[in-house]
């Protein structure tokens, strides 16, 4: 749906994702990815955070806030 232009349904799939099954750190990606794409980079590393609290050590996370780091 985000990619398709329809964000906020997309983001609401992907809260529903999460609910679904917390530990499945995918949806807190794009989720940040997403935030990250309109500028809200403290968002996007709040979907960071959350994930690794979820899914600690998800190389896929970690390597996203390297880079926002940088």
């Amino acid at each position: 749906m985000v990619r398709l232009g329809k964000g906020a349904v997309g983001v609401l799939v992907l809260e529903q994702a999460i609910e679904l099954n917390p530990a499945y750190w995918p949806p807190y990606g794009h989720l940040s990815d997403y935030y990250k794409s309109m500028g809200d980079t403290a968002t996007a590393r709040k979907w960071l955070e959350k994930g690794l609290a979820q899914a600690p050590g998800t190389n896929a996370l970690l390597r996203r806030i390297r880079e926002m780091d940088n």
